[in-house]
């Protein structure tokens, strides 16, 4: 078991960092031994179309848990963005939404593309 800990790249666990760049959820999933990125471009969330746009992250750290709660707004609504992150190298993504008017929520969507050879090579050790 090893602590989470956090700097200006993002939030580590034993296995990943997970690199969050100013207002953005997150860009990047870097593997701590070899240094590979696994996303080919950055994690985007939709919401009826329109791109999530997510403000300034406040943290909450701990050992085995940190949360990342980012504001954002879209159409007719405002809501949070929290991405939970736990010491066994797992994300989970909330997107809590009020809408300020009338609001239909028709799509909501995460969207991220793995590169297949490097996430192979990074689970069976094979390596590039």
């Amino acid at each position: 078991w090893k602590a989470l800990s956090r700097d200006r790249d993002g939030v580590s666990s034993w296995n990943n960092t997970f690199v969050f760049p100013a207002k953005d959820a997150i860009a990047n999933i870097r593997e701590r031994s070899s240094g590979i990125m696994l996303l080919s471009k950055p994690l985007t969330i939709t919401v009826n179309g329109e791109k999530v746009r997510p403000g300034t992250a406040v943290w909450t750290d701990g050992s085995s848990r940190t949360l990342a709660a980012m504001p954002c707004e879209g159409k007719n609504w405002k809501g949070t963005l929290k991405c939970k992150i736990d010491y066994t190298g797992f994300a989970r993504f909330t997107l809590d939404i009020t809408a300020s008017a009338d609001f239909e929520l028709n799509q909501c969507d995460l969207d991220f593309d793995v590169d297949n050879m490097k996430f192979l090579y990074r689970s069976d050790d094979a390596g590039p």
